[in-house]
């Protein structure tokens, strides 16, 4: 995000100091994501001010800068969640290094000299910034503990829990969204805060998804859009492959960090037009719109169906006891009147191929597998096989999360261990599933 610092100069005019302008230039380059440029900047003024006994609280806060840069780098590259890191340089964690920061800024701001004239004055004005980055310093601190909880979700086989999640966001947000406030530390400010409502809007829209909620999932997909770009606005793209997903090169000096976030979106903006498939097919140039996504799920499902020889794919939707009473596919006014769903309408297909609608005489033996199968169905892994002799009908089914499950039909037998049937529905189930997006942050993106 591009910071004026003219605006920055103009507000503390009646205060400037000699330091101010290397803080200016400071904060600027930790917002554009330039970290050697910023250590490089304060090594350099500590070297040039260290033998002068006068700028003595100036060079202890110099070295701490340098290390805050070190942090944001290692921060904004997430190799700190990295598993082999962690096993190896535990000591060194994230946390710890913020929380260290914290505890030497606190220090600095108790033993400040108070020495007469302009070096008082300097020293008080340090001191006001110092208290600044240790609060950006605590809130760091929680934002990595945050990270650190979704990594391990990747492997958990049931339901993660997207509210108490976003409850945490929300909470870093109220709690730290005004405590470093100085215009000096705007650049820094506004990546923290545009990284905390990007992350809001992603669980928001996981969050509707799962309540199959059309409107308010895209209304913040799009909100995800315009935060992405407001916090990538300093960082050059090269075209990709894919112009509709907004994923940086590898090769521009993207942080990892931003890349994970715009992957995350990317995949929610795949699976979004899979749920709601039915209400967004009536656009025009679909088709193109659908092959530039992360993931082309109906592309997937129909070569599937092809080479499966497959009577019909679906993904089927519990609405029982749902948030809201479902209405279908398309826009519908909020307060026009609709019936619950009741029997076999309470496990609507709400997308189907080849048919848009499933087979209705074989939906008894859907509905019944879903609800026999219930409690080995809470294992997300785990893909249901059944085959009805009376009508020589093979039925797969498997969990993807919340209340979407996969159904496969075959019109004949087909075995058990098909592995290339298995492959596909472990495939679409773990690309599916919200908490697989949590990988990435373990790994290089």
């Amino acid at each position: 995000m591009a910071v004026n610092t003219n605006n920055v100069s103009s507000e503390h005019q009646s205060t400037s100091v000699p330091e101010q302008s290397i803080l200016e230039v400071y904060f600027v380059a930790l917002g554009q994501y330039n970290y050697d440029r910023a250590k490089e900047l304060v090594e350099k003024e500590r070297e040039v001010v260290r033998s002068q006994s006068n700028y003595s609280t100036w060079v202890s806060m110099l070295s701490m800068l340098s290390r805050l840069a070190v942090a944001e780098k290692n921060y904004a590259s997430l190799t700190y969640l990295n598993p082999k890191w962690l096993f190896g340089k535990k000591e060194q964690s994230m946390r710890l290094t913020y929380t260290g920061l914290v505890t030497d800024l606190s220090s600095f701001e108790i033993n400040g000299p108070g020495q007469p004239g302009a070096v008082q004055q300097i020293n008080s004005f340090l001191s006001h910034i110092c208290k600044q980055i240790h609060n950006f310093c605590e809130a760091r601190a929680e934002t990595v503990e945050f990270y650190d909880k979704l990594c391990p979700m990747v492997n958990q086989r049931t339901d993660v829990d997207y509210g108490e999640l976003l409850s945490i966001v929300d909470r870093l947000t109220a709690t730290h969204g005004d405590h470093f406030h100085h215009p000096l530390l705007s650049p820094i400010k506004q990546c923290f805060t545009l990284e905390l409502e990007v992350l809001q809007s992603l669980l928001k829209a996981h969050h509707h998804m799962l309540d199959w909620l059309f409107l308010p999932t895209l209304l913040q997909l799009h909100n995800v859009h315009s935060k992405l770009e407001n916090l990538g606005a300093n960082i050059r793209f090269k075209e990709g492959k894919k112009s509709g997903v907004a994923i940086p090169s590898k090769t521009v000096g993207v942080p990892p960090l931003y890349q994970w976030l715009a992957r995350f979106k990317a995949a929610q903006v795949s699976k979004f037009s899979l749920y709601f498939y039915g209400s967004l097919c009536k656009q025009a140039d679909l088709k193109g719109h659908l092959a530039n996504l992360l993931i082309d799920y109906r592309a997937k499902i129909i070569a599937f169906h092809k080479k499966a020889d497959a009577m019909n794919v679906s993904l089927v939707y519990d609405t029982n006891n749902a948030k809201e009473v479902f209405k279908g596919h398309g826009y519908h006014h909020p307060d026009s009147p609709h019936e619950v769903p009741t029997g076999l309408d309470s496990y609507p297909a709400i997308f189907s191929y080849p048919e848009e609608k499933p087979p209705i005489k074989l939906w008894p033996m859907v509905v019944m597998l879903l609800n026999s199968k219930a409690a080995e169905l809470t294992d997300l892994d785990r893909v249901i096989y059944s085959f009805d002799k009376t009508q020589s009908m093979t039925y797969f089914v498997t969990r993807l999360e919340g209340r979407f499950s996969l159904v496969v039909i075959f019109n004949f037998k087909k075995s058990e261990r098909d592995s290339y049937i298995k492959l596909f529905m472990q495939e679409m189930n773990l690309n599916l599933r919200g908490s697989n997006m949590f990988a990435g942050l373990g790994q290089k993106s």
